[in-house]
């Protein structure tokens, strides 16, 4: 009876516990979500700059770098040599004793430098610089990806923001065509402007458009960086303006970019160590090599003489290698070259970085300028649409009027909210050409703040004209 029952027992239970384990699987998925929705920027940014792929390579670069010094080193250790063998040997002579034998030997040496004068250090000490360069070129990356979240949350933003202005101002002109056809039906209207609505329609359809395509684009680029999708574009985070770490003046961008900036450190690393690898290539085709060896060999039957033979050695051993067609004389100045060449290129970089500064500087200058008067041109179409509704009170205005002004408005806002995160974007700009731009940046108080207090204008407060 018992027996009966317990697979009856277990139908039963089954699909309680496949519930149980669907419940699991829903609250971690939505735990998962939430946790990922909390992240901040600066933890976003630190997850990256731990986990994407830029990173891991430059990472595998520096370990790489870091083992090869290691490998240089082994040349200070005593080298071990072990040998054996056995065999058959069979011997006929002109003169002296024929016979068959059967040999065997085996030996173990030690094989300790002394000195190369020099070739082993350089060696290591090039390995080194090779290292000290794929650091720098690690802080380029990083900067660079820095930059480019930055870029990446603040072009979702703006895209958001001028989609939302889009749809708002298509909106408004559907109903504005939608009054003025009633009107012109009921026979009060123009059909002027109905013609006027439908062109202002076609054109607002057409930003909207625009304004769509450029959001899939911004969120395309988001998920490339990020690595995720953004979970709610209107809910990032916005970043303000560090205006202590913006350089003063024009002469304060060049000693930042000369002292500084990535591009020019990771460049002026690279000519170091091809200033440290000629170094190494002249000191191993021109210097000596000083060694000392111990060995220990037992041979059997050796070389035809019966018995068993036992040699121990110690010697110091000085061995120097002179290529006679001049190579150490080609390879040095070939070397030469290459240094030469190294220390143009880090130089040009050096104008391509001031130059790159320079243009960061003006265009935020500019950025400035331009977000100051489209912000003035807001102000200007709010004062236009309040006195436009009192002179439609008044029935001085029409509809169209009214409509047209909150198109206005509208637009302007949009205008003034993408120049805005352009003003932002173009400081950050500034900021990594003069290498000023670091993660740490965004655990500051005061720079990751709510996008609607980061942004000069940022909120749709444009007002719906109401149908009279």
């Amino acid at each position: 009876m018992t027996c009966s029952g317990e697979p009856s027992m277990l139908s039963t239970l089954k699909p309680v516990l496949q519930a149980r384990r669907e419940l699991l699987a829903t609250c971690l998925l939505l735990c998962s979500a939430n946790a990922s929705a909390e992240q901040g920027f600066a933890d976003r940014l630190e997850r990256i700059l731990r986990e994407h792929q830029l990173v891991r390579m430059v990472d595998a670069d520096v370990e790489t770098a870091r083992e090869q010094v290691a490998v240089e080193k082994t040349a200070y250790f005593p080298k071990l040599t072990v040998n054996g063998s056995a065999g058959k040997q069979h011997i006929d002579r002109e003169n002296g004793g024929n016979g068959s034998y059967d040999p065997s030997e085996a030996s173990v040496g030690i094989n300790q430098l002394i000195t190369d004068f020099g070739a082993t250090s350089s060696r290591v000490q090039a390995a080194k610089v090779v290292l000290v360069k794929e650091e720098a070129e690690r802080e380029l990356q990083v900067q660079n990806l820095t930059l480019a979240a930055i870029e990446a949350q603040l072009q979702v933003i703006q895209a958001q923001r001028t989609q939302a202005y889009a749809r708002q101002s298509e909106q408004n002109i559907k109903q504005q065509t939608s009054l003025e056809n009633a009107r012109m039906e009921a026979g009060r209207g123009y059909a002027t402007d109905v013609l006027q609505a439908k062109s202002q329609l076609a054109g607002a359809e057409a930003r909207r458009v625009m304004a769509d395509s450029r959001m899939r684009e911004a969120l395309n680029r988001y998920r490339v960086i990020f690595g995720e999708a953004a979970i709610a574009a209107d809910s990032l985070e916005g970043l303000a303006i560090p205006g202590a770490r913006l350089p003063a003046s024009e002469v304060d961008i060049i000693e930042s970019v000369r002292q500084q900036n990535p591009d020019v450190l990771a460049a002026i690393k690279r000519a170091e160590v091809t200033l440290a690898e000629r170094d190494a290539a002249r000191s191993k085709e021109l210097m000596p090599r000083l060694s000392f060896r111990l060995s220990q060999a037992h041979f059997d039957d050796y070389d035809g003489s019966p018995g068993r033979r036992d040699d121990t050695k110690a010697m110091v051993n000085f061995d120097w290698q002179f290529d006679l067609g001049m190579r150490a004389d080609h390879v040095t100045r070939a070397a030469d070259q290459a240094v030469l060449s190294a220390e143009e290129k880090a130089d040009y970089v050096r104008i391509q970085a001031i130059e790159e500064a320079r243009n960061a500087w003006d265009s935020w200058q500019t950025s400035r300028e331009r977000s100051e008067h489209l912000r003035n041109q807001v102000n200007i179409a709010e004062s236009f649409l309040d006195l436009a509704r009192k002179e439609r009170e008044m029935g001085r205005r029409s509809l169209l009027d009214i409509l047209n002004g909150e198109i206005g408005l509208i637009n302007a806002q949009s205008d003034a909210t993408a120049a805005g995160i352009d003003e932002i974007i173009a400081a950050y700009r500034l900021l990594r050409a003069t290498g000023r731009l670091s993660p740490e940046l965004f655990r500051q108080p005061g720079i990751v703040l709510p996008a609607d207090r980061a942004l000069p204008v940022a909120a749709l407060d444009a007002g719906q004209a109401e149908a009279r």
